[in-house]
C-alpha cells in the first residue's frame, strides 16, 4: 500500500509539471503572471509565459500590449499578432540563447513591434547571444536602438522577412562569421549601418535608406548577394571589404555609389546607378549563366 500511495504521488506530481507547461500559451495587457497564461485566464508578459510554455510551444498575444523584454533559453515562437509590443528602454527586447548549442533551437518571432525610445535608448531589439540558433523573423517593426536590430554575437542560420527596421546607432542587422541567411522585403531607415554582413547572406527585395554611413556591407570575410534591392540616400550605397554580388540592384542619390576597400563587388550588368555624388571603386563584372 505504502508503494502505491509513493506511485499515486509520483504520478500526481508528474502532472501537475506537465500541466505547468502548455504547448500554446496566451498574454494580454490586463493579464497576470500569475496565470496559467491559459486563454481565459493569460499571462501578463512574455518573461511571464514563458515559463509556462513547453520547448517547442507558441506564446500569442491576446490584445494590445506591451509584453516586457524576454530572454529565450529554448525553441519558442513569439507571437504579437500585429499589436503586441515590447518597450525596452537600455535594456536589450529578446535576448536568445542556447543552453545546448550542440542541438539546433528554432526561435520564431513574428507580428511584434519591439521599441528602444526612452530617455536611454535600447542596446538592441533582438539579439542572439550563442551558438545553434535558428532565428526567423517575419513581420515586425524594430526601432531606436543604440546598436542594432538584430545582432548576432554568432554565426547563426537566421531569416528574416517582411520587417521594418528603423533607427539603429550601429547597423539594422549585423550578422557574425560563419553564419549564414536570407533577407526579403526588409526595410531599414537612419542607421548608421543597414545591413552588415559577416558570413553568407543573401538580401532580396530590400531597401535601406539614410544610412549615416554605409547602407549594404560585406565585411572581411563575408559574401552579401544583393537582388532587385535598393540603396539610396546614404554616405556608400554598397561597401566591400568581402565579396558583394549584385543583380537588379539600384544605387541612388548616395554620396558614395560603391565603396571597394580590399573586397570585390561582382555586377550581372543589370544594376542602375543614379543621381550619387561619386561613382566610386569600378566593380567587376559577374558571369551570367
Amino acid at each position: 500500500m505504502r508503494k502505491l500511495a509513493l506511485t499515486l504521488v509520483l504520478i500526481l506530481a508528474l502532472s501537475a509539471i506537465s500541466f505547468g507547461q502548455a504547448t500554446r500559451t496566451w498574454i494580454s495587457g490586463v493579464g497576470d503572471d500569475v496565470n496559467p497564461c491559459s486563454r481565459t485566464a493569460p499571462c501578463k508578459t512574455f518573461a511571464g509565459a514563458i515559463s509556462k510554455t513547453s520547448a517547442g510551444g507558441e506564446i500569442d498575444a491576446l490584445d494590445p500590449g506591451g509584453f516586457g523584454a524576454v530572454t529565450v533559453t529554448k525553441s519558442i515562437t513569439l507571437d504579437g499578432n500585429n499589436w503586441g509590443s515590447i518597450l525596452a528602454s537600455a535594456t536589450y527586447g529578446i535576448n536568445i540563447t542556447n543552453p545546448t548549442p550542440t542541438t539546433p533551437m528554432l526561435v520564431i518571432i513574428r507580428n511584434l513591434s519591439i521599441n528602444g525610445a526612452g530617455t536611454t535608448l535600447g542596446i538592441s531589439a533582438i539579439r542572439v547571444l550563442s551558438q545553434g540558433v535558428i532565428l526567423k523573423v517575419e513581420h515586425c517593426n524594430l526601432f531606436d536602438f543604440s546598436t542594432a536590430g538584430i545582432d548576432f554575437v554568432y554565426g547563426n542560420k537566421f531569416s528574416v522577412v517582411n520587417t521594418n527596421i528603423d533607427g539603429m546607432g550601429v547597423a539594422g542587422i549585423r550578422t557574425a562569421t560563419g553564419g549564414s541567411g536570407n533577407i526579403d522585403n526588409v526595410h531599414i531607415s537612419a542607421s548608421a549601418n543597414g545591413i552588415y554582413a559577416y558570413g553568407k547572406v543573401t538580401a532580396s527585395n530590400t531597401t535601406v535608406s539614410n544610412a549615416s554611413q554605409k547602407a549594404f556591407g560585406a565585411l572581411a570575410g563575408g559574401t552579401l548577394t544583393l537582388q532587385n534591392s535598393v540603396a539610396s540616400d546614404s554616405a556608400v550605397g554598397v561597401y566591400a571589404a568581402g565579396t558583394v554580388y549584385m543583380s537588379d540592384t539600384q544605387i541612388s542619390n548616395n554620396t558614395t555609389a560603391i565603396s571597394i576597400s580590399g573586397g570585390v563587388v561582382y555586377s550581372f550588368g543589370n544594376n542602375q546607378l543614379s543621381g550619387n555624388v561619386g561613382a566610386g571603386s569600378a566593380v567587376t563584372p559577374a558571369s551570367q549563366i
